[in-house]
């Protein structure tokens, strides 16, 4: 119950953010989000390889690993920049991370749910 609540509000949450900061998602490169979408993905994937043969411990690694980039990102960002010059970049690092953070949880509750499955059929 509270995990699909908690998913429908992250889901709002992105879907509000990208509409009210929409403007400023239009100002960065289309080859820049495929850029964001790369690095946000191989940390995940980084995380996800280096993660112990526990699936929950896998998935946190991968979660962690991937979400210090976006975080390294506003941190650089607001030391060294306006918010005007920052926000451009920073925003849809964080959505764009988000979005394929939310895929790659969804495909781990899925692969878990396929585990117990089988193993409650052994």
């Amino acid at each position: 119950m509270f995990d699909k609540a908690g998913n429908i509000g992250v889901l709002l949450l992105l879907v509000l953010a990208s509409v009210k900061l929409f403007s400023l998602m239009l100002l960065m490169k289309p080859w820049s989000y495929l850029v964001v979408a790369t690095v946000s993905v191989t940390a995940l994937a980084i995380g996800h390889w280096f993660g112990s043969s526990d699936p929950n411990d896998r998935t946190d690694l991968a979660v962690e690993s991937g979400v210090r980039h976006p975080a390294l990102a506003l941190t650089i960002g607001v030391m060294n920049f306006t918010p005007e010059k920052a926000l451009p970049v920073l925003v849809p690092c964080v959505l764009v991370f988000m979005l394929i953070a939310i895929f790659y949880l969804v495909g781990r509750k899925k692969s878990a749910a396929a585990r117990e499955a089988v193993g409650s059929h052994a």
